[in-house]
């Protein structure tokens, strides 16, 4: 929101040369209503039903999607480089640290 208030004042500046097509703007309308509204809602849905701490583990994972979506679906390759594999390896292992912690943490009180 605050960055299309941004960009309003320079809108006359970049006039677009044609209309866009029904399809573009169904697009559009389909990104914000399924990327952006929906998960939101199961975003909030996971806070309530988890924790934040697990639930924002999940956002830890978006590289490692976005490694496995661009090779299934753009057929990019996947290098075996050490900072790939490295990073993956960090990635996998902070989001098992934070979970494990935060389970253990809750068996504990459980306990008590």
């Amino acid at each position: 929101m605050s960055a299309a208030l941004l960009l309003i004042p320079l809108m006359p500046l970049f006039l677009p040369t044609q209309t866009p097509d029904a399809t573009v703007v169904l697009s559009v309308i389909g990104l914000a209503v399924l990327s952006t509204s929906l998960a939101f809602v199961l975003y909030f849905h996971l806070i309530r039903q988890i924790g934040p701490t697990q639930t924002l583990t999940v956002t830890y994972l978006i590289p490692l999607f976005a490694i496995t979506w661009g090779y299934w679906f753009l057929h990019e390759p996947i290098t075996i480089s050490i900072s790939m594999l490295t990073g993956c390896a960090m990635i996998l292992l902070g989001t098992a640290l934070a979970n494990g912690i935060r389970m253990k943490l809750s068996l504990s009180k459980a306990d008590r």
